[in-house]
């Protein structure tokens, strides 16, 4: 790791206290910013406004000067009408989450954005470092990851003093499919039950808002580590005991190429089945981890307007039926600036999107 670790101030407290995490009322004041937006740009899920377009901050380097440079982007993404925050505990050696929450105070103290008007999400699962601690829960690690209540519990208290947020609005476990092929049906379902009661927890205590999984191959109707999402919503049921689970949120691939995840058994549509639920469905990887440059002549082609191949895949992504917000990691304000153009305009219809899902299956 080069350069030392960013220090972590405490949020600012003004004279009369805000709610120190997202709110109707917040989310819905900052669409109000945006009158210029779109209406398909801010959507209404659980209660919260969200912007059809996030930011990530999954990319960089770890130097105090690429924290320079991602906290300015942040802060541009803010400004230009996106309200959705995505961070981890691995995300740049740790220093992602540290990096979040001074962004959120400058938004503040610069009067650009209250912290009621922010959706701040966060996960842990994966390791970037070897110590002590971590090697306690080695029986529970596989591929760097570590499924087990004791470790989560840690993790979401560092989530909190890494950002210096009084809550997170909402939480993942990171990729916990990676266990199901050593563990079992079982036995993954069973530790599951026993880390939401953790997060059940921590929604009691109001230090988090509703938390989910975030996947990579959970609803890859081929993969080994397909989940079962009724057994995870049960789990949730348990874990809640008598009172409503906070199984709120899902994040997963969506693209152009991943377009149509499924839940196993059924192999039903997750988009349909988030909507049923309404559960908050973050779509990440739009560009394909930048791989987006040979896209298909049936999506340039169909996707009019001035926009690049980039802008042309975000606007496919966004536009998927069900989707509440598509992440995008952005490290410099001219990224930032001509992604969150498409905050203008609106999205694509749902019948062009199902003829160009449909040619992009003969392809």
């Amino acid at each position: 790791m080069t350069g030392s670790v960013p220090s972590r101030s405490q949020p600012l407290k003004s004279a009369a206290a805000q709610p120190e995490h997202a709110t109707r009322s917040g989310t819905r004041r900052f669409a109000a910013r945006f009158p210029t937006a779109h209406g398909t740009h801010f959507r209404l899920v659980r209660g919260l406004t969200i912007s059809s377009i996030g930011i990530g901050t999954y990319r960089g380097s770890s130097s105090t000067g690429f924290d320079r440079r991602a906290r300015a982007a942040v802060m541009s993404a803010v400004a230009n009408g996106c309200n959705v925050i995505d961070s981890a505990r691995n995300y740049r050696d740790g220093r992602s989450e540290i990096v979040v929450g001074h962004a959120i105070r400058a938004l503040a103290a610069r009067a650009i954005a209250k912290r009621d008007e922010l959706i701040v999400c966060s996960k842990a699962g994966y390791v970037y470092e070897q110590n002590a601690r971590i090697r306690r829960f080695s029986a529970s690690t596989v591929d760097g990851n570590i499924l087990h209540p004791g470790f989560l519990s840690s993790e979401i208290a560092r989530s909190l003093d890494h950002t210096g947020l009084e809550a997170i609005d909402i939480y993942f476990l990171h990729n916990p499919e990676v266990h199901l092929p050593k563990l079992g049906s079982r036995r993954f379902y069973r530790t599951l039950t026993d880390c939401f009661e953790i997060l059940e927890r921590y929604v009691s205590d109001k230090r988090i808002g509703t938390y989910g999984l975030a996947c990579w191959s959970a609803f890859d109707r081929e993969a080994r580590t397909a989940v079962d999402l009724s057994k995870v919503m049960r789990a949730a049921r348990s874990a809640a005991g008598n009172r409503r689970a906070n199984f709120g949120a899902i994040e997963t691939p969506l693209n152009w190429r991943y377009r149509n995840p499924v839940v196993t058994p059924t192999n039903r549509s997750l988009l349909k089945v988030c909507q049923e639920k309404k559960l908050i469905l973050l779509g990440s990887s739009p560009l394909l981890g930048g791989r987006f440059a040979h896209l298909p002549t049936e999506l340039g082609n169909a996707i009019g307007g001035k926009l690049s191949d980039a802008q042309r895949s975000i606007q496919f992504a966004r536009s998927l039926q069900g989707v509440s917000a598509t992440l995008l990691g952005m490290n410099g304000a001219d990224h930032v600036e001509e992604n969150l153009r498409l905050r203008r305009i609106p999205a694509l219809r749902s019948s062009l999107v199902r003829r160009l899902c449909s040619a992009l299956d003969g392809l």
